[in-house]
Order: C-alpha cells, then sequence, then structure tokens
C-alpha cells in the first residue's frame, strides 16, 4: 500500500544532526501545511488548521507561515497548541540540535519515535518505523509480548506502548523534545472531568452551540478550497448529527457515504436520510465479509497496534473513491462515547483496574501486569484516551492516506463542555436523545440502528431512568429464555442482520474460513520465540469466535512484520 501521507526523521544525536529525512503528502489543504527547509531550520506542518483565518485576522501578520514561524520563536516547545484541527508537526534547529515532534491535542494524526544512544527517530507511520529499523539500523524489532495480549483481549494496545517493543506511541495531548541529548516527552494538554450542575435545557443548549460552531468550521474549510462535503452516513445517531446538522445549516452539496451488510439498518436507514435531504449517495456492500482477506495491507496503516476489522471495512470503500473533488471526510467519531457514554455511569465514575476489562482468565493474568502510566481520574477517561484516542483514531488512517478526517465531536470546546455535565445525566444516550428530539425533530424521526426504533419513539419504557425502546426489552427477554440461542441467531452477530454479522459471514462463506485457517498455519511460527503465547493463540484459534479469530489475525500479521 503506497501512502502519500508520510513522514521519517531520524536524527544523529551523536553528530547532532539531520542524519535521514523522507516526507510526502497529499495536494489537500495545501495552503494549510508548511515546509520550510533552510540551513538553519527544518519546519513541518502537516494537515488541516480548521481556525486559520481565525488565528491570522487576530494577528498583523497576514501569511499564515510567516505568522506560525513567529509564533514558534515566542514559544518554541507549545506555539502549536493554539491550532485547532488534524496536523501534526516537527522542527529541528540545526544549530543548537533541538528536535520537537508533536500532534494535536487529541492525537488524530500519529506519530512514533524509536530512540538509542546513537541516533532518535519519528514517523508518522509504525510499520514504515518497523521496516525502516530492520533496514537501516542494527536494531533489531522484537514482538511486545504483553502488548500481544492487549490486542488479544482488548484488540488494541494502550498508552505509549506498541506491538513493537522498541517503538513508541507519543500520547495525545504530549510532545516530545530533544534538548542537548536528553529526549522527553511532556504534556501540553489533559481532558479532565469537573461536573457541574447544569439543567438539561441549558446542557442541550450549549452542546448544540458548540457542535454548531465545530460543523460550521469543518464544513468552511472545504468551501475555503472549492471541495464538495463528503460525509459519512450510518444507522446510528453520531453521523446523522453530523450529516443533518451541515445540511440545516446549508451545507447542502454533500456524498454520503455508507458501507455495511446489504439489507441491514445501516443501509436502509442512511438511504432514507440521504434521499429525503436530497444528497448523493454511495453504498459499498460488506456482503460475506471478502475484506477481511486484507489482513496484510491493513497492518501497512496500522503496525498491527490495533484490530484490523475495524479498519478494513471502510477502507474497502474509500480505497475505491475518488477523492479529488472532495475534501474533508466528515464523520460522527467519538460522538457516541462523549456524549452517549460508554455505559453504566455508576461504573465510569468510579475507579477500576485494567483486569475489570479483561475477558479471560489468562488475558487478565497478562494485562494486569502491566502499570498504567497515565493518571486517569476514573474509567470514563481511560477509555476517552485509550479507547478512542489511541485506538479509535486508527480508524482515520485510510482517509489520512488520500485527504483528512474530522468529526465535529473532536472540538476540544465541546469535549470539555460535555465531560461538565455529570456522567449520570449523559448516560445511556439521555442527554443525546433529547438534544436531537428538541434541537432537530425531523432527524429524530428516523430509526436508530441501536434501538430499532425511531429517536421520537413514544413506545419507549423508562426504567431507573434510562429509556429503553419496547424492542429493546423484548429482545432482552428472548435472552434471558429458553429461546436465547434462537435470539442470537436471529438478532446477534451470528445472523446478518447486525452492523458487524461477523459469525454470519464466518459460517457462510467457507472461503473466508479457509483464508483464517491457512493464514494461521502459515504464520503461527513467528511465535516460536514466545511460547506461552503461541500456546495462548492456538488455544484461542480453536475455542474461540470469529471475533477473537480477527484480533489473532492483526497479532499474527504485526508478528510476520517483525520476524520476516
Amino acid at each position: 500500500m503506497s501512502l502519500k501521507s508520510y513522514f521519517l526523521l531520524e536524527f544523529n544525536i551523536q553528530r547532532n544532526q539531520i542524519h535521514s529525512l523522507k516526507y510526502s503528502t497529499t495536494d489537500k489543504f495545501k495552503n494549510d501545511k508548511v515546509l520550510i527547509n533552510s540551513d538553519d531550520l527544518l519546519f513541518i506542518i502537516d494537515g488541516v488548521i480548521l481556525n486559520k483565518k481565525e488565528l491570522i485576522n487576530k494577528s498583523t501578520i497576514n501569511c499564515w507561515e510567516e505568522y506560525i514561524l513567529n509564533e514558534y520563536l515566542k514559544d518554541k516547545q507549545t506555539f502549536f497548541s493554539q491550532m485547532k484541527g488534524s496536523y501534526w508537526g516537527v522542527v529541528v534547529d540545526k544549530k543548537s540540535g533541538e528536535v520537537l515532534s508533536y500532534s494535536d491535542h487529541i492525537g488524530s494524526k500519529q506519530i512514533f519515535y524509536s530512540k538509542s544512544e546513537e541516533s532518535l527517530i519519528i514517523c508518522s507511520n509504525s510499520y514504515e518505523l518497523t521496516c525502516y529499523l530492520k533496514k537501516h539500523k542494527t536494531i533489531t524489532p522484537t514482538l511486545n509480548e504483553q502488548a500481544a495480549y492487549f490486542i488479544l483481549d482488548y484488540g488494541y494496545t494502550i498508552e505509549d506502548f506498541t506491538i513493537v517493543n522498541e517503538i513508541n506511541r507519543l500520547i495525545p495531548g504530549h510532545y516530545l523534545i530533544k534538548e542537548k541529548n536528553e529526549v522527553e516527552i511532556r504534556e501540553f494538554y489533559r481532558i479532565t472531568k469537573e461536573p457541574k450542575i447544569i439543567s438539561d435545557k441549558d446542557a442541550i443548549e450549549g452542546l448544540d452551540r458548540h457542535f454548531r460552531k465545530t460543523i460550521r468550521a469543518m464544513f468552511e474549510k472545504d468551501k475555503e478550497y472549492g471541495y464538495r462535503h463528503l460525509v459519512a452516513l450510518s444507522g446510528g445517531l453520531d453521523s446523522r448529527m453530523t450529516s443533518y446538522v451541515a445540511h440545516e445549516m446549508g451545507y447542502t452539496d454533500q456524498l454520503n457515504i455508507t458501507f455495511s451488510q446489504n439489507n441491514y439498518l445501516d443501509e436502509k436507514i442512511a438511504k432514507e436520510i440521504a434521499s429525503d435531504l436530497k444528497h448523493e449517495w454511495m453504498f459499498k456492500s460488506l456482503d460475506n465479509g471478502v475484506f477481511l482477506k486484507n489482513i496484510d495491507q491493513t497492518t501497512e496503516l496500522t503496525g498491527g497496534n490495533t484490530n484490523y476489522f475495524g479498519i478494513s471495512h471502510g477502507s474497502s470503500l474509500l480505497e475505491n473513491l475518488d477523492f479529488s473533488r472532495y475534501g474533508i471526510l466528515h464523520s460522527g467519531q467519538f460522538g457516541n462515547s462523549i456524549v452517549g457514554t460508554f455505559g453504566e455511569h455508576h461504573k465510569l465514575d468510579k475507579p477500576f483496574t485494567l483486569g475489570d476489562l479483561a475477558s479471560n482468565a489468562l488475558s487478565k493474568k497478562k494485562i494486569t501486569q502491566y502499570k498504567l502510566k497515565g493518571d486517569y481520574q476514573d474509567l470514563e477517561l481511560f477509555k476517552i484516551y485509550n479507547h478512542c484516542m489511541i485506538a479509535g483514531n486508527n480508524g482515520l488512517l485510510p482517509t489520512q492516506s488520500k485527504s483528512e478526517s474530522i468529526s465535529p465531536f473532536y472540538d476540544l470546546e465541546f469535549w470539555e463542555f460535555c465531560l461538565s455535565i455529570p456522567t449520570e445525566q449523559r448516560a445511556f444516550h439521555r442527554l443525546y436523545k433529547m438534544w436531537i428530539n428538541e434541537k432537530y425533530p425531523e432527524a429524530a424521526k428516523y430509526i436508530w440502528e441501536q434501538t430499532k426504533t425511531p429517536i421520537n419513539s413514544k413506545w419507549n419504557v423508562k426504567i431507573k431512568g434510562v429509556s429503553y425502546s419496547s424492542k429493546q426489552l423484548w429482545n432482552f427477554f428472548l435472552q434471558k429464555t429458553v429461546f436465547k440461542f434462537r435470539a442470537d441467531k436471529k438478532q446477534g452477530i451470528g445472523s446478518k442482520n447486525h452492523m458487524n454479522p461477523i459469525e454470519y459471514w464466518f459460517s457462510t462463506n467457507s472461503d473466508l474460513v479457509s483464508f483464517y485457517q491457512d493464514y494461521v498455519a502459515q504464520s503461527l511460527p513467528c511465535l516460536n520465540a514466545k511460547p506461552e503465547l503461541k500456546e495462548y493463540v492456538e488455544s484461542l484459534s480453536r475455542e474461540g469466535n470469529p471475533m477473537d479469530y480477527v484480533k489473532i489475525m492483526t497479532l499474527l500479521s504485526a508478528a510476520k512484520l517483525i520476524a520476516n
């Protein structure tokens, strides 16, 4: 897979100079990017800056490159924190040898690094960094066994460690600085929760105000460059809000894109919304799970640090899309987590252990050996940093190789306001549904994939203050009765009537089963140096389910990269 947007810098610490530099970028949003490579300075900003005009308008300097360089000279370490958008950057002062690398506040652009006494290597892609270490350095990449257990259980690595022992990830909200011969990781932004008493009415007004402000910034950026609007759309709430609110604000020239199993609600709901709004609409069928064979191509994007399943289905659509007329891919990513919360509030607000999130005894034993580096206020913030920012942002990689992708739910002011609302008030999508019903009643008339009923449905039952649809309650009843197996087969991942019917694909596509079996058989020897891990993978392959299978293939693809 050819990466159009790619960066790698090797700085020789002993000689205090750049040893190697590789940089390429897409032709999108060129005027937001900065590249200066003089005798004294290397200065790169890559991505899309939503508040570029706002920053320039507050200054007496009209040129973006001149403005941001002047800001760097005033504050050489955190000048970038004033920018909003999706971006990364690197600065090398060639006279002093100081090196700075950073990403935006939520880490939507990934940065990886490897360091030794001799050199510091910074790269935008962990796969490429692994290959570079193997080809150009005496450092031999090795498999991080603890990371492997996180992949097999959580489906992703956490914090700063990756599947390769010798490579670290730059944690969101942090920057890397090399001064003299010392390399440090320093924090410039931290998300916190400071709940305040607020009425539902005021909470809804605040959410809507911040959301519309960000929608305007995102869609105006497309217009600045003469691009059409490309907006993901599914049967959920998040992408619906992005597309619908943008349309209501006048951004009607949208191409909505959807991928799902044929005739599932994600297709039906998205098609209905796009049709009613008179948008163009493009659909990619995921029938038979054929995209699951693209494992090694996906690892070229992720480095094996997250479950490839969640990347390859979207990539199977985007690789067939001509981006030349389109700007940002607008999504609804993180809305369900930030506004709707991850689950029961009485768990989210309390202390936790990593073992609490483990799915089986062996992985729990291995996972609990890891000592968390971050000081997380509670489980919700742990999930925001690791499930959303570190794992979830991998979903942007297929788009970032061609253009840019942003969600209005990324906005820091939106996050901070949302997290100031007590978790109990947000839990179970309570406030989220109220927001849609009150502000966008037309958007509330469509079915919500999760509940199988419209958001404005009156056939809801409240239990302990939480609203459930009649279909939700009926399915819950079936799952707790002697008809459990039958209900699971009809409604769960064993049926095609699911957003991710992975068990159905494995049970109905013999070619997919053969591919999995062959892939495991051919790749398993790469774990010979880790006998306990290999034995666990073999056991999980025999006794696990298809969701375990894709985690196994994720690990084995990374192991192949490291071993071969």
